[in-house]
């Protein structure tokens, strides 16, 4: 995996994702989300916050290792799950 894919596109994504006029459509989207949730294409975690505490479990996925750094310390940071090694 090229330096494009590990280290610039990860953080210009987390970049260009996280305005704020966005964040308002994820807490509505994920207001109401409870039990179990599967997020597929994790990329660097931004949803994390939006989570309400009626969840049980997050299991992640993410095609792309580059955006695992990012993700990995908004997990530690968020105190809702632990990242795996």
């Amino acid at each position: 995996m090229g330096l494009y894919s590990r280290v610039i596109f990860p953080r210009l994504l987390d970049w260009s994702l996280s305005l704020p006029n966005l964040a308002k459509y994820r807490q509505e989207l994920l207001a109401d989300v409870t039990g179990e949730v599967l997020e597929i294409g994790f990329g660097t975690g931004l949803n994390l916050a939006y989570y309400p505490y009626s969840i049980h479990k997050i299991t992640t996925v993410d095609v792309n290792p580059g955006m695992n750094a990012l993700a990995n310390k908004r997990i530690s940071d968020s105190g809702i799950i632990r990242p795996l090694a």
